[in-house]
């Protein structure tokens, strides 16, 4: 898929996280008039590189990307390791095909502050997590064993722990890890309670004895454990990172959320996620603003 990817815009060039976004286009192998669209993700090494010019072609990638080899594909995404004569090693990310929704994730965007109540995710935010129950064919898929299994740092009874796709798999400094729980009945902050007490504090106990051991020089008292809230994808999971790693927007108050102290809250009032207004920054173009893009959770109402 790589070699017939044709580039059509750079959404983003992070210099922070050392990611190209890369909006293009396959070809239909049988309609030459058809194309799909989709995103290439460069994760490159730490290295200051200059992107060329772009133009609606090909001529870009062959420029980034002087060689790849397929490592694995689930669902939409494909994942590849590579080398760029600009950059040496890297690794590189296909979302195909690639929705508006998933296009607009990808392009810088402005960002506001929003308000969530319990009655506004009771009426619109609830309903619409639950709609996008389709979408998480990706994660059954790591869980059931189908894809990605090669990824899979550790597996154990109740949750699988894998790197973050942002993460290189090499550096401890820049360590970053998912838990994804196998139990399908949490899929955000929001549907955390008392009863998930005994749960959270078994999975923080065990990821925190297990990855020091897996991990030579890693110390669990420098981890930071947290959830984000809204999340990226609706089936509940915790981060995992070095404490000194800097995840930037990831890591924000109005984001991140630690697990200690969502254990601590849900055991002061089993029901403080059904009963709390949640303050978070959103860009203007994730799905969860038609839900809230009023003046009353906004109070800086974003542009329509």
């Amino acid at each position: 898929l790589i070699k017939s990817f044709v580039a059509e815009q750079i959404l983003r060039d992070d210099s922070k996280t050392q990611n190209v976004f890369i909006l293009g286009w396959i070809p239909d192998p049988i309609k030459d008039t058809q194309t799909t669209k989709a995103i290439l993700i460069i994760s490159k090494s730490p290295l200051i590189w200059t992107l060329p010019s772009l133009t609606p072609n090909q001529t870009l990638i062959t420029e980034l990307v002087s060689s790849s080899v397929p490592e694995d594909t689930n669902d939409i995404y494909h994942r590849y390791k590579g080398t760029s004569l600009l950059a040496g090693e890297i690794r590189l990310e296909l979302i195909y095909p690639a929705t508006q929704q998933i296009i607009k994730r990808y392009t810088p965007q402005p960002t506001y502050m929003f308000r969530e109540s319990p009655d506004v995710f009771a009426q619109k935010v609830g309903p619409y997590i639950n709609s996008k129950n389709a979408e998480l064919q990706w994660i059954r898929n790591i869980l059931d064993g189908k894809s990605e299994q090669d990824k899979v740092l550790y597996r154990e009874e109740g949750f699988v722990v894998l790197p973050d796709s942002k993460w290189d798999g090499k550096s401890t400094s820049s360590l970053h890890l998912l838990v994804i729980p196998t139990r399908l009945d949490l899929c955000s902050l929001r549907d955390v309670r008392g009863i998930h007490v005994e749960f959270l504090d078994d999975l923080k106990k065990r990821v925190l004895e297990e990855l020091p051991r897996l991990i030579p020089g890693l110390i669990s008292s420098q981890l930071r454990i947290y959830i984000h809230y809204p999340p990226s994808f609706f089936h509940f999971h915790v981060h995992v990172v070095r404490i000194d790693f800097d995840e930037g927007f990831g890591m924000a108050v109005g984001r991140a959320h630690l697990l200690d102290d969502v254990i601590d809250n849900v055991k002061i009032d089993p029901d403080f996620y059904g009963k709390k207004t949640l303050h978070y920054h959103l860009p203007v173009f994730h799905p969860f603003t038609s839900c809230l893009g009023t003046s009353s959770n906004c109070p800086s109402e974003p542009p329509k």
